[in-house]
């Protein structure tokens, strides 16, 4: 489960499996389509958000309810403990909703279990302990603080904001969004071409009915041309003088 906290006015997520990145991904679209191909192999867990570093990526969970914050961070890439393995045990919200965090770094990496989230210190305590043995006692650095003024002031000067939440995959709303403009767009272009085709093919019947308009006078009028010649053209033998 991943959670939102806030601290010095930017929202942090906590929460997330960390995993290395497959080598030869370069570039963030292609590193983007890859961590699409690692969530869609964990369906079950329902991952619908990452946070990409340079060499690893977490992943985080979205249940539900009011969207996360836009510009949403990653608390555990966002660390900057001085020592190059450490293991920290958080209680970042005492309310009716409690938070502890477990965050675990070795050698500027997080730990793949070291971005995790728990309701009770037991719990928590639990999964440290784990890690603790996972990652060698020896050179490991454990902090643990019990209330979230303890905690916050421990982090806040180690924190470097700079791993921001983005979704997985398009949302359905968006989806649905790009085929309607596209819609549209069909729409209008056919509009278009319709009214071309209309007016094009108004004008062609203009000048048909243009054209038959004429060749009706010409007909009217070369039939009567034959029918009273005199009209047209002058009789001068009946009315020159004799020589």
């Amino acid at each position: 489960m991943t959670r939102i906290v806030e601290c010095a006015g930017r929202s942090y997520a906590v929460g997330l499996w960390w995993q290395i990145r497959s080598g030869g991904v370069a570039g963030k679209k292609a590193m983007l389509k890859a961590v699409q191909e690692m969530a869609a192999r964990f369906e079950a867990e329902g991952y619908s958000h990452t946070a990409l570093r340079a060499e690893q990526y977490g992943l985080g969970r979205h249940d539900g309810g009011a969207p996360w914050p836009s510009k949403t961070l990653s608390l555990a890439a966002a660390l900057r403990p001085r020592q190059d393995a450490w293991l920290g045990i958080f209680c970042l919200d005492d309310s009716e909703n409690p938070l502890w965090w477990v965050c675990a770094t070795l050698r500027g990496f997080v730990v793949a279990e070291g971005d995790a989230v728990f309701d009770s210190k037991d719990k928590a305590q639990v999964a440290a302990d784990d890690l603790r043995l996972a990652m060698d006692n020896s050179g490991l650095t454990i902090v643990t603080l019990d209330s979230p003024e303890e905690s916050w002031a421990f982090l806040r000067p180690l924190l470097e904001p700079e791993t921001p939440l983005i979704p997985l995959f398009k949302k359905k709303r968006d989806q649905r969004l790009g085929l309607l403009i596209g819609a549209i767009a069909a729409l209008l272009a056919l509009g278009c071409g319709g009214l071309y085709w209309l007016h094009s093919g108004y004008q062609a019947t203009q000048k048909a009915e243009q054209r038959a308009l004429q060749l009706a006078a010409q007909e009217a009028k070369k039939r009567d041309v034959l029918a009273n010649p005199a009209r047209y053209f002058k009789a001068e033998w009946l009315t020159a003088p004799p020589r």
